[in-house]
């Protein structure tokens, strides 16, 4: 699953630029159509991928807060040296990241499961798995996602990708600037005899380009149906369980909702809308099932909605006036540029692509950037070889990524000495906190962790202050005692309840106040423990707010 995200939302969007620039008619005796069709198509190759981001820093409008972090992001550098793809669904890299001047290497392994990424100086190497990666958190996206994921293999099978493709790239116009030359070019140590695809385009036709891409997408309506027919024979068994399971027949009772078939799909992500008598979807679903199984009307209703996407995006373009269009000829003007060269092998295998992009909006205020410059440069072989990835092995640990994980947790993966740590902890610092705490009227308020006032002491609640500040706490039950650890300092304070001395590293301190249990909750004296773990404290009177500052 990690490759297909990776693929789709990646390279589509890099090749989808191509695309634009290179349009679909013949040249030069390139099939465009069928060069850049057999590019979607995911097969077994080897090759190396850079990416360079640079920016024009206008330091005269850049808000002082945003310099630092706009420098860092100048002259960005990331590259795989050596790509290895098995399969659409197998793959792995090493190479480097290179930011702030940092060099930081890595490899990573990745397939339908799981990533995992080894970076120079981690401890344990870091594994995210296919639920993390896809953003399952979502319960929709949970009960639907075997259906979305079966769906989403129909549509990337070869035969299928390549006619979505062709379909698109068909109707795509030729920009001004495109031509083919053939050439004799290196490809990872080897001349080959390659058509050079070369296309550029500026921001000022990509309006009109759209226009037309649009018209003519509707003017191939046989062309589109055929898709469509395409597409619904490829779903079709999928859908139709999907609604099978989904749907209440008169006469026949509810579905067992209990059913894990039904609970990990529509289903369980609609619940209560599909119950008989009480479902408003219920209605619905049946006649969707009814149109869905008959093959000729599905693709006729299909081709209709489809059709009227189209007009509405069609009526859109041509209704953005004067206004509208000087807008976007602010980003996207003439000084806004896309180049690309797109080297083919006689055999129309892409085998070497360089591309740049220049974003230079013509705008009074830019933020502190008034450029943004991408190039990316790659080159593949042993396209459809037997290439096997190298995984990474985790038999000795490895760091899980998770929605609950924290950035100290990745910090204590990495060596201190290493360019990972320090890119994150000193260049990005991912470990600075600022904290905004309402003192109220100063009272203790149940059920709320906001500090209270005892004694002309704020206090706050243990574990809530102490977790905002990357610090454990833990409670031991035979000794009565609270433990908080800073895991990044090693700084350790042992704290007694109804106490004011603490032993802050082996060392008696007086924290001011007394440890308080309220409601089973502890309490604790907040300079204290903010001041010991590193951090600062600031009060705005007029707001009755504390804000806590940690570096």
């Amino acid at each position: 699953m990690f490759i297909r995200t990776f693929v789709r939302k990646t390279g589509a969007l890099f090749l989808a630029a191509l695309i634009v620039l290179s349009g679909c008619q013949a040249i030069g005796g390139l099939d465009l159509n069928k060069a850049l069709s057999e590019t979607f198509v995911p097969k077994a190759m080897e090759g190396s991928v850079s990416l360079v981001l640079d920016l024009d820093i206008d330091e005269s409008q850049a808000a002082p807060e945003q310099l630092p972090i706009l420098k860092l992001l100048d002259n960005v550098e990331f590259r795989f040296d050596t790509l290895k793809v098995e399969s659409a669904e197998r793959m792995s890299a090493a190479g480097a990241l290179v930011v702030a001047k940092r060099n930081i290497p890595f490899t990573l392994f990745g397939d339908k499961d799981k990533v995992v990424f080894q970076v120079d100086g981690a401890k344990k190497p870091i594994v995210i798995d296919s639920a993390t990666l896809n953003g399952q958190a979502d319960a929709v996206e949970m009960n639907t996602n075997g259906f979305v994921a079966e769906m989403l293999k129909k549509l990337s099978a070869p035969d299928l990708s390549r006619s979505i493709v062709s379909y698109l790239i068909k109707q795509l116009p030729n920009p001004s600037k495109v031509s083919v030359t053939n050439v004799s070019e290196p490809v990872h140590g080897e001349t080959v005899s390659m058509f050079k695809l070369h296309g550029e385009v500026d921001g000022t036709q990509l309006l009109p380009l759209a226009k037309q891409f649009l018209l003519n997408m509707m003017k191939d309506d046989q062309a589109l149906k055929e898709l469509i027919g395409q597409v619904y024979d490829a779903l079709q068994p999928i859908v139709a369980a999907e609604l099978e399971k989904a749907t209440v027949v008169p006469g026949m009772g509810a579905v067992d909702t209990q059913n894990a078939d039904y609970t990990d799909g529509i289903g369980g992500a609609f619940g209560d809308l599909l119950e008989p008598g009480t479902g408003v979807l219920a209605p619905l679903m049946n006649g969707l099932q009814s149109i869905w199984n008959d093959r000729e009307t599905a693709i006729e209703v299909i081709h209709t909605e489809v059709k009227q996407v189209l007009v509405i995006a069609t009526v859109g373009l041509a209704s953005i006036g004067t206004e509208g269009q000087d807008t976007l000829s602010e980003v996207f003007g003439d000084t806004t540029v896309a180049a690309a060269d797109l080297y083919f092998d006689h055999d129309l295998q892409l085998r070497k692509a360089n591309a740049a992009l220049t974003i230079m909006p013509k705008m009074a205020s830019n933020d502190g950037v008034s450029a943004v410059h991408l190039t990316i440069a790659s080159e593949f072989w042993s396209i459809n070889g037997a290439v096997k990835a190298d995984p990474i092995d985790t038999s000795a640990g490895s760091l899980s990524l998770t929605t609950d994980t924290k950035m100290i947790d990745v910090l204590l993966n990495l060596e201190r000495n290493s360019a990972a740590f320090k890119l994150l902890k000193d260049d990005l610092q991912v470990t600075r906190k600022q904290i905004y705490l309402s003192m109220a009227n100063g009272e203790y308020e149940a059920g709320t962790t906001q500090p209270f006032i005892a004694d002309d002491v704020a206090m706050a609640p243990t574990r809530f202050l102490t977790e905002k500040l990357d610090a454990q706490v833990e409670w031991n039950d035979r000794t009565r005692t609270i433990t908080v650890t800073d895991p990044l300092t090693g700084t350790t304070i042992l704290i007694s309840p109804d106490s004011r001395m603490a032993k802050v590293n082996g060392v008696d301190v007086n924290m001011g106040h007394e440890t308080m249990i309220v409601n089973d909750t502890s309490f604790v004296p907040l300079r204290f423990i903010v001041t010991t773990l590193g951090g600062k404290i600031e009060w705005v009177d007029q707001d009755r707010m504390i804000i806590i500052i940690k570096e």
